[in-house]
């Protein structure tokens, strides 16, 4: 994992690079822009324009979970062992259960 980074556009893209090859192992769309990217475990979770958090799986780019609950762009996404933290532009911060 030290040689990847995953990295989120605004055109909706979320990849993972690997950076000694400077090739991407994978890319997927998430359907809005991604604001939003962290890391934990085996799973990749994206903050989206449309409110939306997407998790991702790292090693193969397949959608694991999606969670809903903001109505505007997710600005802020924190994540603990079992827990995710995000904010939104509506003015809103939600708590989600990484382990549902």
């Amino acid at each position: 994992r030290d040689n990847n980074v995953y990295t989120g556009t605004v055109a909706g893209g979320a990849s993972l690079w690997d950076l000694s090859s400077q090739v991407t192992k994978w890319s997927v769309n998430m359907g809005d822009s991604v604001t939003q990217v962290q890391v934990s475990g085996d799973t990749v979770y994206c903050g989206t324009g449309e409110g939306l958090v997407r998790g991702v799986d790292t090693r193969s780019g397949a959608a694991v979970c999606e969670w809903s609950g903001h109505k505007s762009a997710v600005l802020d996404l924190a994540l603990t062992d079992t827990m995710a933290v995000t904010t939104s532009d509506d003015g809103t911060a939600r708590v989600w259960d990484l382990r549902v």
